[in-house]
C-alpha cells in the first residue's frame, strides 16, 4: 500500500502524465446548467462559497493544484455526493445534514477530488457513451429508480460509486489531501460510520432501500487496507493545524432540511411543487387544493361549473405528448386536439367525447417539462360554459413552467437549528416538537451522530428541526 503515500515530487511527476492523457468528454458544466435550470442548486450563496473555498483549499495539496474546479451544494435531501471528470463536484444537502464538523465535509470533498485526479471515470468507461444528462439529472431530482435506469448512461457510475478498488484509492488519496490541508484523515472513518448508520436506519426503521452512496460506497469502515492507507496519510499531517474555512455549526444552523412536500404548496391560484420543480397557474378566482399527490382547482360556483385536476404521469421518452393519451392512458375517445409548445414545455390538449356524460366539455392535457410528465384532466359541468372552460384549460396548460427563484419562498420547508443540550435532555422529548414527519426520534439521533441509542450530552451542540 506504499503507493498511497505520495511525495510532493511524485505528485508533480504524475501531474505531467495526467495532463498528457486525453480526457473523457466533460459533462459537468452541462449538468450544472441543467441543475440550475431546475432550481436544484441550494439557494444559499454562503453555503456555495463555503464549499468552494473548502474545495480550493484541498486542491492546493493535490496534483491538480492550479486547476479550476466547481463545488456545488444541491437542494436534495438524499445522502450522496459525486464528481464529474471536468472537476464539477456536487454534494447533496441531505449528506451535509448528517455531518458534525468541517473535517467530515472536507473528507467528502477530498474523496470526490481524488476520483477526478485519479481519472476513475476514464479508467472505467473509456468506451461508454455519456447518455442523457437530462435523464440523469431528472433521476437525481426525483429520486426515481425508473428514471435512473432509463437514463442508461455511463454517468450513473458518478452517483452509485466506482467499485471497491477505486473507492479505496479515492479514500487513500483523499486522506492524503486532508492531512496536507491540516484536517484529520480519520474524518474518512467518521463519515463511513455516519453512512453505515444511515443505511441501517433505512433498513430497520424507514424500510427504504439503501441510498446510492457515490461517496465511500463499496467498502466497510473496518477494511484493513483503508485503515492502513489512513495511517500512511498521517505522515503527511500538518501538525500546525490550519484555520478552518468557516464555522460549520454556524453554517448548518438554519439550513433547509428534508424533502420538498410531495403535494406541493398553494398560494392563491398558484401551485408550486419543489420535488417536481414546476409551477402551475390555475384560473384566477378558482379554489385550489392539494392532497394525495393530486392537485385540484374548482371554478367559482363549484365543480358543476368547472374543475381541473393535475397528477404526475409515468415517464416514457418514446411517446410524444400527442400520442400519450392513447399509448399510456389507453383512451380512445378523443374528438380533437392541439399541440402547444413554449420555451419550457411540450404539451398536447385534447377535447374528449361527452357522449356518455352530462358534462359540457371533457379535456385532457399532457405536459412534458424536462423529464417530468403532468397529466391534466378537466370538465365543464352542467352549469359550465364549453368555450369558456376550454379557454381556461388551455391557459392553465400554457402557464406550466419551471420554478422561479421567487417561487421558492412559497415552499415553507423546515430548517435545522442548533441548540445546546441541557442535563436530562432526550431525543424522545425533542421529537415531540420536531417538524420531522416520519420517525422524528430516530432521525434526530441519526443527524446528530447518536444513532441508534445515543442521547444528547449536556453542553454539546444538538441539531433539531423546526
Amino acid at each position: 500500500m506504499a503507493m498511497f503515500r505520495l511525495s510532493r515530487i511524485a505528485c508533480a511527476a504524475l501531474l505531467g502524465v495526467l495532463l498528457a492523457v486525453p480526457s473523457l468528454a466533460a459533462p459537468g458544466e452541462d449538468m450544472y446548467r441543467e441543475f440550475e435550470e431546475n432550481q436544484a442548486i441550494y439557494a444559499d450563496e454562503a453555503w456555495q462559497q463555503y464549499v468552494q473555498r473548502l474545495g480550493e483549499k484541498l486542491l492546493e495539496h493535490t496534483e491538480h493544484k492550479g486547476r479550476t474546479y466547481k463545488f456545488t451544494v444541491l437542494d436534495e435531501s438524499s445522502v450522496n455526493a459525486f464528481a464529474l471528470p471536468d472537476g464539477y463536484i456536487f454534494m447533496h444537502a441531505g449528506l451535509i445534514a448528517h455531518m458534525q464538523n468541517e473535517d467530515q465535509l472536507a473528507a467528502v470533498i477530498g474523496h470526490e477530488i481524488a476520483h477526478v485526479t485519479k481519472r476513475h471515470s476514464a479508467r472505467r468507461s473509456t468506451r461508454s457513451g455519456l447518455g442523457s444528462i437530462a435523464g440523469f439529472v431528472a433521476a437525481v431530482l426525483t429520486g426515481s429508480g425508473a428514471l435512473y435506469s432509463a437514463s442508461q448512461t455511463a454517468m450513473a457510475q458518478y452517483i452509485s460509486g466506482y467499485g471497491r478498488e477505486m473507492e479505496l484509492e479515492a479514500d487513500a488519496y483523499g486522506a492524503v489531501y486532508l492531512a496536507r490541508a491540516g484536517y484529520s484523515p480519520h474524518a474518512h472513518l467518521e463519515m463511513l460510520s455516519l453512512l453505515k448508520d444511515q443505511s441501517m436506519f433505512n433498513a430497520k426503521v424507514s424500510k427504504r432501500p439503501r441510498s446510492h452512496h457515490g461517496v465511500f460506497s463499496t467498502h466497510p469502515k473496518n477494511d484493513r487496507r483503508l485503515h492502513y492507507a489512513i495511517a500512511q496519510a498521517e505522515g503527511e499531517y500538518q501538525w500546525e493545524k490550519s484555520e478552518t474555512v468557516g464555522n460549520f455549526l454556524e453554517m448548518i444552523d438554519g439550513m433547509v432540511y428534508g424533502d420538498h412536500q410531495t403535494e406541493g404548496s398553494v398560494v392563491d391560484n398558484l401551485w408550486v411543487n419543489g420535488r417536481l420543480r414546476v409551477a402551475v397557474e390555475f384560473p384566477a378566482g378558482w379554489k385550489v387544493g392539494t392532497a394525495s399527490n393530486k392537485t385540484s382547482a374548482q371554478a367559482p360556483g363549484g365543480a358543476s361549473v368547472g374543475h381541473i385536476n393535475v397528477t404526475q404521469g409515468s415517464f416514457n421518452d418514446r411517446v410524444r405528448p400527442r400520442t400519450y393519451i392513447k399509448k399510456v392512458l389507453s383512451r380512445e375517445d378523443e374528438e380533437s386536439g392541439m399541440t402547444v409548445e413554449t420555451d419550457t414545455i411540450k404539451a398536447y390538449i385534447a377535447q374528449m367525447s361527452t357522449a356518455d356524460s352530462d358534462a359540457k366539455a371533457i379535456m385532457l392535457g399532457i405536459v412534458y417539462i424536462g423529464e417530468t410528465v403532468l397529466v391534466f384532466d378537466g370538465q365543464a359541468g352542467a352549469s359550465g360554459d364549453r368555450e369558456a372552460f376550454a379557454a381556461e384549460f388551455r391557459r392553465t396548460i400554457e402557464s406550466v413552467r419551471r420554478l422561479r427563484e421567487s417561487d421558492l419562498a412559497h415552499l415553507g420547508r423546515p430548517r435545522i437549528k442548533i441548540i445546546y443540550a441541557e442535563p436530562g435532555m432526550t431525543y424522545k422529548e425533542l421529537a415531540k416538537s420536531s417538524e420531522i414527519r416520519s420517525y422524528p426520534e430516530e432521525t434526530l439521533r441519526l443527524i446528530n451522530g447518536d444513532y441508534p441509542f445515543g442521547e444528547p450530552r449536556p453542553g454539546n451542540p444538538v441539531k433539531i428541526v423546526q
